[in-house]
């Protein structure tokens, strides 16, 4: 549960469930990677769901963050890059189902957007909350796992 004021819109908190991968694979060397999740989401304030993926690093000066959200509330984007940032929006919100990582991996190195000889160093899921418009709010996270090959 949280209660969060929307004083700026700023992400306050990234609540998630991750897979750390040591040492770091190339993406080049999967052949799929599915992401599945479920979540539930109390429907009040500024918050989204999101695969949170970094690649070449983990958060570090030369890590890629990169993000498939896919529930979107209080905010409207597309398919957008700023700097090492990269964000894909699901047009429709979902609370559950699955994500080809590999054909979006695959997608930003075509764009010219990261390397192809790039490694993954973590895949995370979960909420960024930017506001519960200050009332107590609960989000969940029922589903995550990784099917790779």
């Amino acid at each position: 549960m949280a209660t969060i004021d929307d004083a700026d819109t700023a992400v306050k908190s990234y609540l998630n469930v991750h897979k750390d991968f040591d040492p770091r694979p190339r993406i080049s060397g999967f052949h799929t990677i599915t992401s599945a999740f479920a979540h539930g989401s109390p429907g009040v304030g500024i918050y989204n769901f999101a695969d949170d993926i970094w690649l070449n690093g983990v958060a570090d000066d030369n890590a890629t963050e990169l993000m498939i959200w896919t529930e979107n509330r209080g905010r409207t984007y597309s398919v957008f890059r700023t700097g090492r940032y990269i964000a894909f929006v699901d047009k429709s919100n979902t609370s559950s189902g699955s994500v080809n990582l590999r054909e979006l991996f695959d997608d930003v190195v075509s764009r010219g957007w990261v390397p192809a000889a790039s490694t993954i160093g973590q895949i995370d899921y979960g909420v960024e909350i930017v506001s519960t418009d200050g009332r107590p709010a609960t989000f969940e996270v029922n589903n995550f796992s990784l099917t790779t090959w």
